[in-house]
């Protein structure tokens, strides 16, 4: 699986980075440090195993859209986070049961 923790540290020294699809790649967590790509526009994060969101998310205040879906996270969980720390980004999480 990917580590999400590297990849975001080298990725942040990218001040022009807007966009970051890592799509079926086996993510299992959001790491901490997420919160250092301050310039990302979208995040795409669909079709991974995450289940749950970092508080340090809220520090990307670019952030307009954060794809979750087909993560095990629950809505209410989910919910409740987006809403506190992203109150602007559209997220999208519906998560399809198989």
């Amino acid at each position: 699986s990917l580590n999400l923790e590297k990849l975001a540290h080298q990725l942040a020294k990218n001040t022009n980075l807007r966009k970051l699809y890592l799509q079926h790649d086996n993510i299992e967590e959001i790491p901490d440090n997420i919160g250092e790509l301050t310039s990302i526009e979208l995040l795409n994060l669909e079709h991974n195993k995450i289940e749950d969101i970092p508080k340090t998310i809220g520090k990307l205040k670019n952030l307009k859209r954060l794809n979750l879906m087909d993560n095990p996270i629950s809505d209410k969980k989910l919910r409740k986070k987006a809403a506190k720390w992203l109150p602007k980004t559209n997220i999208i999480f519906f998560h399809r049961e198989t």
